[in-house]
């Protein structure tokens, strides 16, 4: 039941649960199907898939293009070395908060695809 995964993933990013790509893209397998088949699992193909989804369905690009904007800045930060600015630690933690953010984002998303198909039926 995707109301149940929802509060599942809503729990973890209260409770600051570590997060990584693994964890996004499973929860975008349950909660976006159609953009996740169409990625492969290759987060940069779904970044695509996102643009795609906006020129065919403006109703959702808000939220299309929010999670877009937050998962370019996660695969920013999981390619960033640790230096004399950033520590590993620093660094670890950005990458958690980034990635807990486009969780937030693919349940805004998953919510307006879930209304915009109930309205076309």
């Amino acid at each position: 039941n995707t109301d149940e995964l929802v509060k599942t993933i809503e729990n973890a990013i209260n409770t600051k649960t570590p997060v990584d790509a693994n964890s996004f893209l499973l929860a975008s397998k349950h909660l976006m199907p159609s953009i996740f088949e169409e990625s492969g699992r290759d987060i940069e193909l779904m970044r695509l898939s996102l643009r795609k989804q906006v020129e065919m369905n403006p109703e959702v690009a808000d939220e299309a293009m929010t999670l877009n904007r937050t998962l370019t800045d996660c695969l920013r930060e999981d390619q960033r070395k640790p230096s004399r600015m950033k520590s590993e630690v620093a660094i670890q933690r950005l990458r958690n908060n980034l990635w807990r953010e486009a969780l937030k984002d693919v349940i805004g998303l998953s919510k307006v695809l879930k209304d915009n198909d109930e309205m076309k039926l």
